[in-house]
């Protein structure tokens, strides 16, 4: 049985403005309440950035508590500090769980708040392990030090367990995957026994549009691709420094790449054919598992946990990282059919259902507060 312990979810950036580690703790602790936990999310109301955001309100049944940040991010950081650790000690009860997803301010809250109201930090490592390999400020010595004192360290993949291990203590690192809604993010009905034409693939990626992301590398890719194939199309949902470049790569070819906000990810997911990812470097990617889950053909860098999760040709499709040329012949593979493109959406879905789904979650939460 789990402890009942109030589990108080510490954040910077929370709501509405979403990325991977946002939507991973939306769905976290949405499971804890429904599990009969008492879960509060902290995290900041940065004037005036935030301005118009309410101090406190209820968001997907979980209550978001949104304390005083200004200035820049120093100043702002030790406003986040100071204002969510009276927040936390004026309603907090004897004994806490503090759920950390950052190794910066968030975790230096949890550390203090726990010295007065003890209890249980976990630290979620969400990117992958070359973000942690090296010390590059005091503050990341400081920082360093404190982890030593966390009780768990939850990690997306093999390579940034292994890094912990050595860099801190074995028994408290734990593997702990990202989970995808798979009632909601989900093929279309008989999608998976519809025949794809490939050649005339629409090909998705969903993300922040900079180079770290691999977005270059993609466009360029595709240039390549739509010389050949001409009825391929590329979508693009995000926003970032990059969205200038690619419009005007767009207009190159014939308006065949589009960039776009999407107030629907589950159907921009079912309307496309193939997804990519060309990060550099990731921890465990949400916008593949969403896409795997939808029964996509899914091409990756083979960074983080994707090699972890996909079976090159079984499941997805994996390529070197930073490899145009590998990039180029991998999303040509699936353009020509060269796979039993069927079977491989049938395994991506599976390997959602099987690992990565709600149920898959609550085992991990279960192992961790008990």
């Amino acid at each position: 049985m789990i402890s009942q312990n109030k589990v108080w979810m510490l954040i910077p950036t929370y709501h509405p403005v979403f990325g991977g580690a946002q939507s991973q703790l939306k769905l976290l602790s949405g499971l804890i309440i429904e599990d009969g936990r008492e879960v509060e999310i902290v995290t900041r109301r940065h004037v005036p950035v935030h301005k118009n955001l309410l101090s406190n309100e209820i968001v997907n049944n979980v209550r978001v508590s949104r304390v005083f940040s200004r200035g820049l991010w120093k100043f702002g950081a030790i406003n986040f500090i100071f204002f969510s650790l009276i927040h936390i000690l004026k309603t907090s009860k004897k004994n806490q769980n503090y759920h950390v997803h950052s190794t910066g301010s968030a975790l230096l809250i949890a550390f203090i708040a726990n010295i007065i109201r003890p209890g249980k930090i976990v630290l979620k490592f969400r990117s992958g392990a070359d973000t942690y390999q090296e010390e590059k400020s005091i503050f990341d010595k400081f920082i360093n030090i404190l982890i030593k004192k966390v009780h768990t360290l939850l990690v997306l993949n093999d390579e940034t367990s292994d890094l912990l291990t050595k860099k801190f203590s074995k028994s408290n690192v734990v593997k702990f995957n990202n989970s995808v809604d798979t009632d909601i993010f989900k093929p279309l009905k008989n999608y998976l026994q519809t025949k794809i034409e490939y050649k005339n693939s629409n090909i998705i990626y969903t993300g922040r549009l900079e180079e770290s992301k691999g977005v270059l590398l993609l466009c360029n890719a595709f240039e390549r691709l739509h010389a050949k194939h001409k009825d391929i199309s590329l979508e693009l949902i995000g926003s970032g420094s990059l969205e200038g470049y690619v419009l005007d790569l767009s207009k190159k070819l014939n308006n065949s790449i589009k960039v776009s906000t999407s107030t629907n990810i589950v159907k921009s997911y079912q309307n496309a054919d193939i997804f990519v990812l060309a990060s550099f470097s990731e921890g465990m990617s949400n916008s593949l598992l969403e896409a795997m889950a939808c029964g996509l053909i899914v091409v990756s860098s083979n960074v983080g946990a994707a090699p972890e999760i996909i079976n090159h040709g079984d499941n997805g499709f994996l390529f070197e990282n930073k490899h145009l040329e590998n990039l180029v012949e991998t999303i040509e593979s699936v353009l020509m059919e060269n796979y039993d493109t069927k079977k491989i959406r049938e395994q991506s879905v599976k390997t959602m259902l099987t690992f990565f789904s709600n149920k898959y979650l609550i085992t991990n939460i279960n192992k961790i507060y008990i």
